[in-house]
């Protein structure tokens, strides 16, 4: 509607990595985040502390879990 193109004057970057961002014109770039192994986690720590079984790794309160960014055509380098 604004008449600006995209990824050309400006770069478009969602999260969650919907299924619809591949669609789109121009298919979106987007973050991926594995809500499977999220729930998979939190359902180890749960079931570690409702057993009193933490298992080897003693839970510290943290848990890393590596987003992966999705390349599409929404997105490009800065122009010089």
């Amino acid at each position: 509607e604004m008449n600006v193109k995209v990824p050309d004057e400006i770069s478009v970057v969602g999260y969650d990595n919907i299924d619809m961002a591949q669609f789109l014109t121009p298919p979106l770039t987007t973050v991926h985040q594995d809500f499977h192994e999220m729930g998979r986690k939190a359902a180890e720590i749960l079931l570690g502390k409702m057993t009193g079984n933490s298992g080897r790794k003693k839970f510290n309160g943290k848990i890393r879990l590596v987003p992966e960014l999705v390349v599409r055509e929404s997105s490009s380098a800065p122009k010089k």
